[in-house]
């Protein structure tokens, strides 16, 4: 499985954390942190089928992308209007009270009846 969220840069293709591939782990020679070995994978794209590779990172506790791929950091909406009730209902409420809205005031009043 894919640990991290990332783009094939051959095709464009988003590689999602938890997709299951067909992996060659080979420990890397000659190369230890704090005595810690480092290993690479090597992958195939679904798509492509180019191939892209990164090693484990024991200094940051990641990975380390090489080859073949471009790391995504998915970032999570801030919805604070929307966190309770109270909150949507006054927002709710000031979009109904507005002049300009009657369109809107209609639609409303339909979903406030049912």
């Amino acid at each position: 499985m894919i640990p991290f969220t990332a783009i094939c840069v051959q095709c464009g293709t988003y590689l999602y954390r938890g997709t299951k591939f067909n992996t060659i782990k080979k420990k890397i020679s000659n190369q230890t942190y704090l005595g810690i070995e480092l290993y690479r994978f090597y992958m195939n794209c679904k798509v492509c089928n180019s191939i892209f590779y990164f090693r484990t990172d024991p200094k940051s506790g990641s990975y380390q992308i090489e080859k073949g791929l471009k790391h995504i950091k998915l970032i999570k909406p801030n919805n604070t209007i929307f966190n309770n009730h109270t909150n949507e209902k006054k927002f709710y409420l000031s979009l109904k009270n507005s002049p300009d809205n009657v369109n809107l005031k209609n639609i409303l009043n339909k979903f406030r009846d049912n």
